[in-house]
């Protein structure tokens, strides 16, 4: 039977676990023209707005994911509470798996695909696990897996990782808890998208979409977003301090694709909000002077390779912590428990011209940094 040349990419509502693997699309093409990518996504997630920009067929599967949290700061009886919350979650995971592996098992038949790439969020897994089924016991068509590990808290990784033909991780420090299978190959990045930008460009670009004010370009730009879905928390801080920042800076807001409540988003010259961008996103990214968002790491990635100045909102007791944990000597770290001092740190870095991230060490993106994980990715193709 001649093989597919088919390549499913998995994607989670949010977008953060789709781009990096928009990347590695990017760079499979360029080697092998041939190859088709399917999106595998959660109905009404951002992911559907990504397969039409890029012009990419997706399906869907049901939405099942186990609930994690940090314990540190809980009483007994709270802890108690959640534990029981917890087996809830992973009986309900379970069940949904089940039913989701069927669906996959109907994808895998349809598309026959080569190669399962994921940045292993929780819809990977009944598709891992669906793949591995079908490998062990029909093996008339082998599926590849590679996983790359974006986050160092990941419960996807436990389930998965003894499938995957090529498991790897951002940072070194990761690369440890994996044992010798596991290569270290920086977050990928759509080089492409910044590559044919300079800030010039970028800028003008945000200004005919009216997205930046041609007055104020003497002004610096703060690009302020919480992931593809959004931040309530952030959007409420820059509701409540819109006015002092526009006296320093534009700001340029994202309020998130999937936020639905009805927040009355202020008029203030120079503050232009949007819900998000897709196409656009890379020229708001390279115009910035300086960024905020929360700490998923595609996020992060794309500061890390720009060397932008940022500061980073993690979800407290979330995975984002040891996200933020992790790129703490890059950018500034901001807690939510200490929201009223936010103004003070922004304003007095832009008085500063941004000398906080003046002589950092911007060392993880080098020339050719992807060449290895790429030779891999082809060789299983």
């Amino acid at each position: 039977m001649l093989m597919s040349e088919n390549i499913f990419l998995i994607a989670s509502r949010t977008g953060g676990p789709l781009i990096p693997l928009l990347a590695l699309k990017d760079d499979i093409l360029n080697a092998k023209p041939n190859a088709k990518f399917i999106i595998i996504g959660i109905k009404g997630g951002v992911e559907e707005r990504f397969a039409a920009l890029e012009k990419l067929p997706i399906v869907f599967l049901p939405e099942v994911k186990l609930k994690y949290g940090n314990l540190r700061s809980k009483s007994v009886f709270s802890k108690v509470i959640y534990r029981l919350e917890n087996l809830f979650w992973v009986i309900f995971a379970s069940i949904g798996v089940i039913y989701s592996s069927l669906i996959c098992s109907y994808y895998l038949l349809k598309f026959r695909p080569r190669l399962i790439l994921s940045t292993s969020n929780f819809l990977s897994v009944p598709m891992i696990w669906s793949a591995a089924f079908w490998n062990n016991f029909l093996g008339t068509h082998k599926v590849k897996v590679a996983i790359h590990l974006l986050d160092p808290q990941n419960t996807t990784i436990k389930l998965t990782q003894q499938f995957a033909d090529v498991l790897s991780v951002g940072f070194p420090s990761m690369a440890s808890k994996l044992g010798s299978k596991a290569i270290v190959s920086p977050n990928p990045v759509r080089r492409s998208l910044f590559q044919n930008l300079n800030k010039k460009l970028a800028m003008q670009k945000l200004v005919d979409a009216n997205l930046l004010d041609p007055k104020r370009l003497d002004k610096p730009l703060f690009l302020i977003f919480g992931g593809g879905s959004g931040a309530k928390f952030i959007n409420d801080w820059v509701i409540s301090n819109i006015e002092t920042l526009t006296q320093k800076c534009n700001v340029l807001h994202l309020t998130g694709f999937l936020q639905k409540d009805e927040t009355v988003f202020p008029e203030f010259e120079g503050y232009t909000h949007t819900e998000g961008l897709t196409d656009l996103m890379p020229a708001a990214i390279l115009a910035s002077d300086v960024a905020m968002s929360r700490s998923g790491m595609s996020s992060i990635a794309e500061f890390l390779y720009l060397q932008k100045p940022s500061f980073i909102v993690p979800i407290p007791d979330s995975h984002q912590e040891q996200n933020a944990a992790l790129v703490k000597d890059y950018f500034w770290i901001l807690n939510q428990s200490d929201s009223i001092n936010w103004l003070e740190y922004i304003t007095n870095s832009i008085d500063n011209n941004f000398e906080f991230w003046k002589g950092k060490s911007w060392d993880i993106y080098t020339e050719g940094y992807d060449k290895k994980y790429l030779e891999l990715l082809l060789e299983l193709l």
